[in-house]
């Protein structure tokens, strides 16, 4: 058996890390993020172009409530396929 040096990277003795994310702000944003809260977890959402018209997904109005404790992560304007776009247009939708 070799000779590990074990770090203690993420604090409280833990060994691993799990991360959640979850993808487009949908409206069940609004019971996951409770539930999350709920149980002490934490997640990163990533959040595309809100519409406010859309029975979809979380109002712009919203998020910073919905999302309180939580990450919020880019994921471009409108959600296209990057890699099939010219690099101008697909650096406009990630900025």
């Amino acid at each position: 058996m070799t000779n590990m040096i074990e770090y203690n990277i993420y604090g409280n003795g833990c060994k691993r890390m799990v991360t959640m994310s979850f993808d487009d702000g949908q409206k069940n944003d609004r019971r996951l993020c409770e539930l999350l809260r709920k149980y002490g977890i934490k997640a990163t959402f990533n959040l595309n172009m809100l519409n406010e018209d859309n029975p979809w997904t979380v109002n712009y109005s919203e998020v910073k409530e919905v999302y309180a404790t939580h990450e919020i992560a880019v994921h471009t304007q409108h959600h296209p396929w990057l890699e099939k776009m010219p690099p101008v247009s697909a650096i406009n939708e990630i900025l």
